[in-house]
């Protein structure tokens, strides 16, 4: 277990495998330590199930006294056994051979609680009570220390206010005790009760009270609807004086519904939840996933799949396998138990299942017949063929219930793909015109989940079982639309489109640039849609706005197409551009309108570059230069392993904010550092002594010693260490460009591939570095004044 912030850890041991067994509190559910002596009171024990044993013969007590009550094991403890037991005559429990756990000498005061609130509950989980809980103090012992008088109070849990206190003198008996039995009204919201004894002896317990309220329910049990499109329709009615206070209903597809109980007495926060039905699957070892829809489940993994139902107590079920409107087969789950589970092995269903494909589990129980889950083959198609002359996609065997294909051009992955759907059976299906035109396309087969749809992927993952390549008609003559051309232009048919209107969709592409195939080489599609970009570095930014990227593509193509090192050329300010990136909104900003102490730019520079910012544009110094700098610490974490630096990350507790605050940089120095390694920056790290020479002597050759002052700040010693350093060496050069001093253009020039590479690998970095060049250049050069 593990907190944050300072990462302190502990271990914490749930089963002790040299002696299995678990001990709950009765009264609360809370796990007793082993190392903790047992309440003389009612325990739940679970131990490690034996087949053909009972709990009472797998438990050894010191006297006949113990009662024991059976429990169904939870979904998930199917191998363990659990009883309730009652210590008040045991001294001593023991599992087999095992260690005995042994029983307080001590008898602590017991509170019987009265009736609860049908249907409600505390929105943290507590029962309602309709009235007082009942307080019992045992009885006096021999020892005069045990005679002590009991002490009893009743507290309102948020005030603390105690509301009635109680002395009460042990006597031979127990005694049964009233709480507060002169209270003038009745009571409603959360108390605690507290009784306390000699040596520390006693109870607490937090209680929700709703005094004479009643609530009647509607229906007992909500089952699952035939058409499996939610549940039963419910309501709960609250009565208090006799009188109906509201009515909170739930629809098909609402659960619980927050409420809230109020009289002249006070206020309780309360969740109405009906018992309803819910279907759960477990795979293997694999925890259970719960659901109010039926679900699917593979053909392939009935073997071990276990299937457990809600439902009422009582009921005799049956779980038939329904194919093509045919019982195939049946699993008889005998009568719901105690606790409303009823419980079927699936793996009886697996020869079935894999002879008919697909098919529908239909649980019988009493006098209904409802929908738990689909069976679906994992492949659902061998061979597919296409018919160019019919227009017909054909698949081998037969289409399964519910078979759908999502048909993706390969040269267009900016499209949607068209979706078709299989009639049970049928070995083929028409497809429209505008769908087969398009060169080749990938088809993603899969079964619809009618209970519970969900939206095709914008690509299908390469190694889906259920993805297949397929030539279709040849693609469409160019018409002068982007979307013909780029097409074209990614079959190898055609040149890229050059005019402004293609941008939106040159950005689309740049952000799928990875998850598509196609005839050119991604480091050629990148520079070509690149150069599209440079072209018109007016629509730039408002480009970008309305076709987000992420931030490495976005980082990567303000470098690629040149626009870090742009000037005069940045259009004026786009609304909403600091939020997307910090550099673009500045240049926007500045650049765009050229208004020293315009309070627009000043206002939104504070906003999202923070304090920082505002102290590098007015004194030319970044009071935080060595953030980032790879040092000799770095260096030792460097040999760390991956868990250790996440713990020393964890500690640190680096909260993100504004673009220059120091917790920010912190994060993006992380990101640059999670980096170092990577094939893209290797050549980089290697050949940064050379780079940095040739760039700081650039900006030496326009400023002077002083302006490679922030490059040295970030130094460390070689190879990967010097990846910070080169990022702002790499920004001044860029900001400088963009202002054509001394030889920065060419500098720029030769530096603009590993540049970007830098940019997208550790694109906040950059990000930050441009800006903190840009202010600090504005400085230099006197290009701003308050």
């Amino acid at each position: 277990m593990r907190a944050r912030p300072g990462e302190q850890e502990w271990d914490v041991v749930v089963v002790d495998p040299d002696d299995p067994m678990l001990i709950f509190d009765a009264s609360n559910g809370a796990i007793i330590p082993a190392r903790n002596s047992l309440p003389r009171d009612r325990v739940v024990i679970g131990v490690p199930r034996i087949e053909g044993q009972d709990p009472e013969g797998l438990l050894e007590f010191d006297s006949a006294g113990a009662t024991i009550t059976r429990h169904e094991s939870p979904f998930g403890w199917e191998s363990w056994s659990f009883a309730t037991v009652d210590l008040t005559h045991v001294n001593r429990v023991r599992r087999g051979e095992d260690r005995w756990r042994f029983v307080s000498t001590s008898t602590r005061p017991q509170v019987t609680y009265p009736a609860t609130l049908c249907g409600s509950a505390t929105v943290d989980g507590l029962p309602i009570f309709t009235d007082l809980p009942l307080v019992t103090v045992p009885a006096a012992d021999a020892a005069s220390a045990q005679s002590l008088a009991w002490s009893i109070s009743l507290t309102e849990e948020v005030t603390g206010r105690v509301l009635w206190k109680e002395e009460v003198s042990p006597k031979s008996d127990p005694q049964n005790i009233a709480l507060w039995p002169e209270r003038s009204a009745p009571l409603l919201g959360k108390y605690v009760i507290v009784v306390r004894g000699a040596l520390g002896r006693g109870i607490t317990r937090r209680v929700s009270i709703a005094e004479g309220w009643k609530a009647t329910i509607e229906p007992s049990f909500r089952y699952l609807t035939p058409e499996a499109n939610g549940m039963e329709a419910g309501s709960v009615t609250l009565v208090s004086a006799g009188e109906t206070v509201q009515i909170v209903t739930l629809d098909r597809s609402t659960a619980s519904a927050h409420t809230t109980l109020q009289d002249r007495t006070g206020t309780l926060e309360a969740t109405v939840r009906l018992p309803h039905m819910s279907i759960a699957v477990s795979h293997g070892e694999s925890l259970p996933v719960v659901t109010l829809r039926p679900q699917s489940i593979d053909v392939e993994s009935l073997d071990n799949t276990q299937l457990r139902v809600l439902v009422p107590v009582g009921l005799r079920a049956t779980l038939g396998l329904v194919a093509a409107g045919r019982v195939e087969q049946t699993i008889d789950g005998g009568i719901s138990s105690p606790r409303g589970y009823v419980n079927f092995n699936l793996g009886q269903f697996a020869d079935t299942g894999r002879s008919v494909r697909s098919a529908l589990l239909q649980l019988r129980i009493g006098d209904r017949s409802l929908p738990v889950g689909t069976l679906r083959p994992r492949k659902l198609a061998d061979e597919i063929h296409f018919d160019a002359e019919a227009h017909v996609l054909n698949i081998s065997p037969g289409a399964s219930a519910g078979l759908t294909a999502a048909i993706y051009p390969k040269y267009s992955p900016w499209e949607a793909p068209t979706v078709v759907s299989f009639a049970t059976g049928a070995n083929s299906v028409d497809l429209p015109r505008a769908a087969t035109d398009v060169g080749e396309a990938t088809i993603l087969f899969r079964i619809d989940d009618p209970w519970s749809p969900s939206p095709w992927p914008a690509y299908p993952h390469r190694n889906d079982p259920n993805l297949f390549a397929l030539p279709l008609l040849p693609l469409r003559d160019a018409d002068g639309s982007p979307e013909v051309g780029f097409a074209r232009w990614l079959a190898g048919l055609g040149d890229i489109p050059t005019t402004s209107s293609a941008l939106p969709l040159a950005a689309k592409i740049l952000s799928l640039l990875g998850t598509f195939e196609c005839t050119r080489p991604y480091k050629k599609l990148r520079s070509a849609l690149s150069a599209l970009f440079e072209a018109h570095p007016a629509l730039f930014i408002d480009t970008v706005m309305h076709a987000p990227l992420a931030p490495s593509v976005l980082m990567r193509l303000v470098v690629d197409s040149n626009l870090a090192a742009k000037g005069s050329e940045i259009p004026p300010p786009v609304p909403g551009s600091w939020p997307l990136n910090s550099f673009l909104g500045l240049i926007g900003d500045y650049e765009g309108t050229q208004k020293d102490s315009d309070p627009e730019f000043i206002r939104n520079l504070e906003n999202f570059a923070g304090s920082t910012a505002l102290t590098v544009l007015d004194t030319g110094i970044d009071p935080d230069a060595r953030i980032g700098r790879f040092d000799d610490n770095t260096r030792i974490l460097h040999t760390f392993p991956e868990d250790r630096l996440e713990q020393i990350w964890a500690a640190a507790s680096a909260i993100p904010g504004r673009l220059l605050q120091k917790d920010t940089r912190l994060i993006a120095a992380r990101q640059l550092f999670d980096a170092r390694n990577s094939r893209t920056l290797r050549d980089l790290a290697d050949s940064s002594a050379s780079i940095l020479t040739r760039t700081t002597t650039a900006i030496h050759g326009v400023f002077g010693p002083e302006g490679v002052l922030p490059v040295e700040a970030r130094i460390g010693s070689d190879g990967w260490r010097n990846l910070p350093a080169l990022s702002m060496a790499f920004a001044i050069v860029a900001r400088l460009a963009a202002r054509d001093l001394g030889s920065t253009r060419g500098i720029f020039a030769s530096i603009c591939g590993p540049y970007a590479q830098l940019a997208e690998a550790a694109p906040a970095f950059v990000e930050q570095d441009l800006v903190i060049a840009e202010l600090w250049i504005m400085n230099w050069r006197n290009e701003w004044t308050r």
